[in-house]
């Protein structure tokens, strides 16, 4: 079974109840870096409010700002911390056991090892008192919770400089930049471009909002960008 770290971190992504997700995205292909806000608007769950909101996110992924919207109307920023998905991992999958090939000790490693991935390697830490209004809102009157209307609107700021896959930047010439840039439909890709709850049991409809940033001064201007999606490639 996972160990009681990656546990206590799963908690979070079950309480969480993603509805509606807004994507807006400046693609700068000179640079080929991305920066944009991820808007999430989320479902109380029941059960004790955790002490974090746990997301999906890539150690490309710089987040400079993560604000809460309260149901109240209120406002909270949120403290941006990096979860230890990787030693967390070898704590599941010890090394030792790289090589083995019988079937059960798959299954429990690989059980393991989805539950830490799916727990999210980004934490927004809940202070106390924002956790006490979210439990009364909850458990106020049983018409709150994931179906009753109630959600948070959460908002975090980003940037990812040096992607790690799932997006891509794409050259017409050899040693030329990047002429456009396009996404992959890969389970687990999503998370290394924008913040996000990037497991099969959390889905909800997106949007993306997708600009072009301007060119360095002194550099060739390239044609308007169209957009890109999963796994559709549109090119100026």
């Amino acid at each position: 079974p996972a160990p009681r770290r990656a546990a206590m971190a799963a908690r979070g992504a079950e309480w969480l109840s993603p509805t509606h997700a807004r994507i807006f995205v400046m693609v700068d292909l000179h640079r080929e870096t991305l920066c944009g806000r991820a808007e999430l608007e989320l479902g109380l769950g029941h059960g004790p409010v955790p002490a974090s909101i746990n997301l999906n996110a890539s150690r490309a992924i710089s987040v400079q700002h993560a604000v809460l919207t309260l149901p109240s109307g209120n406002t909270v920023t949120l403290e941006a911390e990096r979860l230890p998905v990787q030693e967390l991992m070898d704590e599941v999958v010890p090394a030792r056991w790289g090589s083995t090939r019988d079937a059960c000790s798959f299954e429990s490693c690989h059980g393991a090892t989805l539950q830490v991935a799916n727990a999210g390697e980004l934490s927004l830490a809940l202070p106390e008192h924002i956790r006490e209004e979210l439990d009364a809102v909850a458990g106020g009157d049983g018409a709150s919770g994931a179906h009753g209307g109630s959600s948070l609107l959460l908002s975090v700021d980003y940037s990812v400089h040096e992607p790690e896959g799932g997006i891509h930047f794409a050259r017409r010439t050899r040693g030329c930049g990047a002429s456009y840039a396009y996404s992959i439909p890969l389970a687990g890709a999503a998370r290394r471009w924008m913040p996000c709850v990037d497991t099969f049991s959390s889905r909800c409809t997106y949007e993306v909002h997708l600009s072009l940033a301007s060119p360095p001064l002194g550099a060739a201007a390239l044609p308007p960008a169209v957009a890109f999606g999963s796994g559709v490639r549109c090119a100026p």
